[in-house]
C-alpha cells in the first residue's frame, strides 16, 4: 500500500502560478509513487468576505477616490466588490476541486490543523513564497508544519522566502519550525544564504514545480480554444505605467495583435485585449498558442520557456530574485528589458536546444534530492 504524504502549500492564493505549482508538486509526488493529500488550508487574506474588507480599507483605488469618503458609499459597494472577488476566484477554485486532492476538510487557522491533523506517513511544505512574511502578513505557522504530530517526518520542497532575508521578529520563530525538518530545499539559491544565517546548514536549491512537468505534460493541459493569429501575450502582474506603455508602444510599432490575462477588467493596461479571468486550462492556452510573451511573472516566464516562446521579462520592484536566479540558470539574462525604449529583446530568437539541456540537468539533480528525502523516510534511517 502507498505511504501518504500530506502536502501543504500556498494552493489558495488567487493566481495562475499558486494553483498550478500544487497541481505539479502533488503530480510529481504521485509520480514517485505516493498518495497525496493537499492540505485544504486557507489563509484568511484569501477568503472573499476578508479579501473584500481588505479592498475597501486599504485598497489604493478606495484610498483614491474622493466617493467612497461619502459615508454609507463602502456599504453599498460590498456587494458589487464581492461579486468581482467571487469572478475572480471562481476558475482557479473550480481547478482546485477537479484537478487537486484536497484534504476532506477546510482549516482556517493552526489551532484547526492542530485539532484534526491529517494523517500521513510524511508532511511537505511546498513551493510558492510559504515563508514570505510580507506576503502572509505575517508568520504563517502552518506553512512551517507546526501542526504535524511529534516525531513526524517533514520535508520541504522548492519553498520560498521570496526575500534575501528573513525579518529580525521571525528568525527565531523559524528556527524553531525549520530545524525540525529532515531534508529542506529551496527555490531561489539567495533562500540557502538566508537559512543559514538563522543556523538552518544543509539546505538546497531545486527546480519550482512547475519545470518538474515538460512542456508536453502542460499542452495536455491546456485547452485549444484560443485565437489562431499572431499574437503577443501580455501577463503582468504588477502596477507599472512605463511597463504598459512600452508594452503599447511595441504592439503599435510591429502592428501586433496582443492579449492580456487580467484578473479584473479594471486591470486592462493598454492595447492588448483584455482575457478576464480565463480557466486554468484556458490560461496555459494562451501560453501555448502565443507568439510572443511579455510579462513581470515568475510563472509567465516558466510557461514561455516550457512552451518555448520568444519572451521579454520586465523585473518587478518587489522580491524579483526567483525570476533573476530563475533566467541566470538557463542563460537567459538577456530576455530582461532594462530599457524601455528596448524593440529588439522581444524578436531575438532563443536557442532552446542548451534551455532544454540546462533544464534536464536541473530536473534530474531536483528528482534527486526529493528522491533521496522521501527514500530516508521509507527505509526508517536518520
Amino acid at each position: 500500500m502507498a505511504q501518504t504524504i500530506a502536502l501543504i502549500t500556498a494552493h489558495d492564493s488567487p493566481n495562475y502560478g499558486s494553483c498550478l505549482q500544487t497541481y505539479a508538486t502533488q503530480t510529481l509526488l504521485e509520480k514517485l509513487g505516493f498518495d497525496v493529500v493537499v492540505v485544504d488550508y486557507r489563509r484568511k487574506h484569501t477568503i472573499p468576505r476578508y479579501s473584500v474588507k481588505r479592498i475597501l480599507t486599504e485598497g489604493q483605488f478606495v484610498k483614491h477616490t474622493p466617493v467612497f469618503k461619502i459615508p454609507g458609499v463602502k456599504a453599498l459597494a460590498y456587494l458589487p466588490v464581492y461579486f468581482l472577488v467571487k469572478m475572480r476566484a471562481l476558475p482557479l477554485e473550480r481547478f482546485r476541486h477537479q484537478y487537486l486532492k484536497l484534504s476532506k476538510r477546510m482549516y482556517f487557522s493552526e489551532d484547526d490543523l492542530e485539532k484534526d491533523c491529517p494523517n500521513a506517513d510524511i508532511y511537505i511544505t511546498g513551493s510558492d513564497q510559504v515563508w514570505n512574511s510580507t506576503w502572509n502578513n505575517g508568520f504563517e505557522a502552518p506553512y512551517y508544519l507546526r501542526f504535524a504530530p511529534k516525531g513526524a517526518c517533514k520535508i520541504a520542497y522548492a519553498s520560498s522566502i521570496g526575500k534575501a532575508h528573513f525579518e529580525e521578529w521571525e528568525k527565531g520563530y523559524a528556527y524553531e519550525a525549520l530545524s525540525q525538518y529532515q531534508s529542506i530545499s529551496v527555490r531561489e539559491s539567495s533562500a540557502i544564504d538566508a537559512l543559514s544565517e538563522i543556523g538552518i546548514t544543509g539546505a538546497t536549491s531545486v527546480l519550482d514545480p512547475t519545470l518538474m512537468l515538460e512542456g508536453k505534460e502542460w499542452e495536455a493541459l491546456a485547452s485549444n480554444e484560443e485565437v489562431n493569429e499572431p499574437y503577443a501575450l501580455v501577463y503582468q502582474l504588477n502596477k507599472n505605467k512605463k511597463m504598459s506603455a512600452y508594452i503599447d508602444a511595441l504592439l503599435a510599432r510591429h502592428h501586433l495583435n496582443g492579449y492580456q490575462i487580467t484578473y479584473g477588467v479594471h486591470e486592462q493596461t493598454g492595447r492588448a485585449k483584455a482575457v478576464c479571468c480565463p480557466s486554468v486550462q484556458q490560461f496555459l492556452g494562451y501560453f501555448r498558442k502565443a507568439t510572443y510573451v511579455i510579462t513581470d511573472s515568475f510563472h509567465g516566464v516558466v510557461f514561455s520557456v516550457l512552451f518555448q516562446k520568444r519572451f521579454a521579462v520586465i523585473l518587478p520592484e518587489r522580491f524579483p530574485n526567483r525570476l533573476v536566479d530563475f533566467l541566470a540558470m538557463l542563460n537567459l539574462e538577456h530576455r530582461i528589458v532594462d530599457d524601455y525604449q528596448d524593440s529588439k529583446t522581444l524578436f531575438q530568437e532563443i536557442e532552446y536546444s542548451s534551455v532544454e539541456k540546462a533544464l534536464r540537468d536541473e530536473r534530474q539533480q531536483s528528482l534527486a534530492f526529493l528522491k533521496k528525502a522521501l527514500h530516508v523516510q521509507l527505509d526508517g534511517q536518520s
